[in-house]
């Protein structure tokens, strides 16, 4: 964007105008990254992961667009046919354990649960349920895979 700078015409109020634009734009882009992050790192902070020998459970602790505390609770099934992808992450990977509005899953209500960096609802695709950034993603993925009688394939 800065590179086009040297171009703007002086009929379009000239360079001065445009770097006074440029800047204001470029400030607004970085305080949204900025917010961004914040909520990213709220949403990481507030959540607990729970396996058992049936289920897959994410709980979130938050609030809902009245600005009520609210706890969210989804919980996946195991199931066999399910790859139990580990995702590779920063700092630590991501183990994807089921998806919204799949048939065996417990739903939660609201828009709790929607998360910065998700994907939205597009077409007939799922929102994928993950443990995010936990240390032991290939260990728990094989935990897993053992409740379920299926060994994991790397």
């Amino acid at each position: 964007m800065l590179s086009s700078l040297p171009f703007v015409s002086s009929k379009m109020g000239g360079w001065t105008t445009a770097a006074w634009v440029y800047g204001a734009v470029i400030v607004v882009f970085f305080l949204a990254q900025l917010a961004m992050a914040f909520d990213r790192q709220f949403v990481l902070a507030n959540q607990a992961y729970f396996v058992t020998d049936r289920r897959s459970i994410v709980l979130r602790f938050g609030r809902n667009w009245r600005f009520a505390r609210r706890v969210y609770v989804v919980s996946c099934l195991h199931a066999k046919e399910f790859p139990y992808v580990v995702r590779q992450n920063r700092p630590y990977g991501c183990l994807r354990i089921g998806t919204l509005l799949n048939k065996d899953l417990v739903q939660p209500f609201g828009f709790g649960l929607s998360q910065p960096g998700q994907p939205f609802l597009q077409g007939r695709s799922l929102v994928p349920v993950e443990f995010e950034n936990i240390r032991e993603a290939d260990f728990v993925r094989s935990l897993i895979l053992s409740y379920l009688g299926k060994e994991p394939v790397n």
